[in-house]
């Protein structure tokens, strides 16, 4: 699974995009709940996306691009097919709900507000 650090990255990107758009001059110990629940709920629903068709997957991935601004490269889209999407979907999730090895509790703000200005800077946002 070549692609496996992309599908990662991915779903690290979706983590900072939500604690990013809680965080809004908060202490992380205020949204700490909330942020774990929106990653446990967005797991889940990648999750729930996998077990369906490749098409249900391919529409949570379309959600999320939406509601949280991240979106798939066209290599990304190019490596997603009806074979291993469940793969994907698994590795996206996994990610998504787990820490970077950079974040604690000193630069986890940094890196959110980091992830955010990468994302304003795009031309597609």
């Amino acid at each position: 699974m070549q692609y496996l650090d992309e599908f990662k990255s991915y779903g690290q990107k979706i983590r900072n995009s939500i604690y990013a758009s809680l965080i809004d001059g908060k202490k992380y110990e205020e949204i700490k709940n909330t942020f774990n629940n929106k990653i446990i709920s967005l797991s889940n629903q990648i999750m729930n996306g996998t077990n369906s068709s490749f098409k249900q997957f391919a529409e949570t991935l379309v959600r999320i691009a939406i509601s949280h601004g991240v979106l798939l490269s066209n290599e990304q889209l190019g490596v997603l097919n009806d074979n291993n999407y469940k793969d994907i979907g698994a590795i996206i999730a996994l990610a998504l709900i787990s820490k970077s090895p950079k974040e604690n509790k000193a630069d986890v703000d940094t890196t959110a507000k980091e992830e955010v200005s990468l994302i304003e800077k795009r031309e597609d946002f």
